[in-house]
């Protein structure tokens, strides 16, 4: 089994040179070094782990494996706000989550695959109130209701976000 096969190309993924399984593989396991990571209290170390497992998902072009990637960067930054004295640095983090939330909402519509949505509204709504944003985080907070009322449940076509 030294030779590439169908189920496994050898595409040379990523600047190691990965084959798609290889890649996914790294991929899934930035992801739980980064919620060890926070578990932790290293978010930092984290988001370079996750950097890296981001570039793969956009190189794989495998937009569920980018979602759940923004999802834990979005942990990582909360993670980072919450450990930091500034208010004008806890912002910043606190957006950055905001932001790579909202990259995870763009992916689902991409996809047409919303499981995990409502869960994203509701924590947009949250850092909104960390920041003193009531007005946004009510929207969110309106968004996922909306999220949860309408039947747009899908299930996941892979295990990303089990």
């Amino acid at each position: 089994m030294n030779s590439p096969s169908a189920a496994h190309p050898m595409e040379g993924i990523g600047r190691e040179g990965y084959s798609v399984a290889s890649a996914r593989r790294e991929i899934s396991k930035c992801i739980k070094e980064a919620y060890d990571d926070v578990n932790d209290g290293k978010a930092g170390d984290g988001l370079v782990a996750l950097n890296r497992a981001e570039n793969l998902a956009i190189e794989l072009k495998d937009a569920l494996a980018e979602r759940a990637v923004v999802r834990a960067m979005a942990s990582c930054y909360r993670d980072l706000a919450n450990g930091t004295k500034s208010k004008a640095d806890k912002d910043g983090y606190l957006k950055s989550a905001i932001q790579r939330l909202e990259r995870g909402l763009e992916l689902s519509m991409m996809m047409g695959e919303y499981q995990g949505d409502a869960d994203m509204y509701g924590d947009i709504g949250d850092l909104y109130v960390e920041m003193g944003d009531l007005t946004n985080a009510g929207l969110m907070y309106d968004k996922c209701i909306q999220a949860l009322s309408e039947d747009k449940i899908t299930f996941p076509s892979s295990s990303w976000d089990c």
